[in-house]
Order: structure tokens, then sequence, then C-alpha cells
């Protein structure tokens, strides 16, 4: 049995490594060809001081843009789950999307919304939320509800959009292996083990089947 399951998956540290190297080089290629497009206009041959001022512009706007870029490096939301702890990150406000992007870069545990001991937790019950993307399209999300011992509830929503079925599915089945009840009145589990159709289709056609 693994020691350790984690439902979501974080950017690697290898792809933001790169990002970072090659956000420079191409930063160098832009700045190059907006300088040699203008630096013979008109304009700038009568007043020179202006190509300074570009130049100068033109490094902010790059830099601004860079820091402005970090913080999609921190977007995931993560479930972790081991034998002992049940642990949820979020990620949600600049700050932590910024302190997840550094716990990513130099391979350190991210900072967790919520940790809580298995043996504080009564049951979690599986259900859903329709979410609304660009474009109006629909989705689904699985919403987690932890029944804790002392009588505490609480939510958790993970954006389930871009997690994998499979790996949502194992994660369920971890928490179950590890002794959590887990009651599953949608049959959400079902959604996730059926290859044939997405999750957004299998709820829409239980709420057609419910319908009729």
């Amino acid at each position: 049995m693994k020691e350790k399951l984690v439902i979501g998956r974080l950017f690697k540290r290898s792809f933001i490594i790169i990002q970072i190297v090659l956000y420079p080089l191409f930063g160098w290629i832009f700045y190059t060809l907006i300088m040699n497009s203008i630096k013979n206009t008109t304009f700038i041959t009568s007043t020179p001081y202006a190509l300074m001022q570009m130049k100068i512009a033109l490094i902010v706007i790059l830099i601004v843009g860079f820091i402005m870029a970090i913080p999609g490096y921190g977007t995931k939301q993560i479930i972790s789950i081991d034998h002992q702890r049940f642990r949820y990150c979020s990620a949600e406000g600049l700050i932590a999307k910024y302190q997840q992007f550094i716990n990513i870069l130099f391979n350190q545990e991210q900072n967790y919304e919520v940790n809580i001991a298995l043996n504080d937790i009564k049951k979690i019950t599986l259900i859903y939320s329709d979410i609304y993307m660009l474009w109006s399209q629909k989705g689904h999300s699985i919403i987690f509800n932890i029944d804790l011992k002392d009588g505490t509830l609480m939510k958790i929503q993970p954006d389930n959009l871009y997690l994998d079925k499979k790996n949502c599915l194992e994660g369920i089945e971890f928490m179950e292996k590890c002794g959590i009840q887990v009651n599953d009145p949608y049959h959400l589990k079902d959604a996730l083990r059926n290859e044939e159709i997405s999750f957004a289709e299998y709820i829409e056609k239980v709420r057609k089947d419910n319908e009729d």
C-alpha cells in the first residue's frame, strides 16, 4: 500500500526552471526587435533622449511582466493524504500563489490551509456542484464535505476541472483504505471510474435520468 497519495498536480520544478530561463531569452529577442524597429524612425533620430526612455520603459514592462507571470505557476489546488493526515492546499490569494511558486522552485513542502489528523475525521461525503467557465461552458466540481468527530463541518471544493479522473478516484479509494468512511450518495466514484464518458457528461446523464 502506498504511503502517500496526492489528488491533483502541481507544476513540475523542471518546467518552472525552464520557463525562468526562457523568459529572459524571449524578452531579449522582443526587446531587440522593438529597438531595431524604432531606432531609425524620424521621431527617435530627432529626439535622441527618447530612445533611452523607450529602452527603460520596455525593460520595466518586461520585468513587471515576469513578476506578474510568477503567480500563474502557483495556482494549483491539491489534496494530500497519508496514513496520518489529510491536507489541502488551495493556493488562494496572491501571496499564497507566490508562496506555492517558491515552494515548488526550492523543492519545499507546500503550505496547507487544511491539515487534520485522519483520526479526527468521522466521515467524508462526496457531492458535486456546477461551475461555469468562459464562453458559458459548464462543468462540474467534486466537493468533499468533511464531518469531524468534534462536530465541525468543512467543505473542500478543489478545482476538479483539470484533474485526471483516475488520479481523483485513486485518491478517494486511498482515503477509504486509510480507514476514512466515504459516503457517495451520487455515485461519483462510478463517474470517475467510467472511461466512456466525461465526468460532466455523467452528471448530466444522472440528472436527466432522475427527471424522467
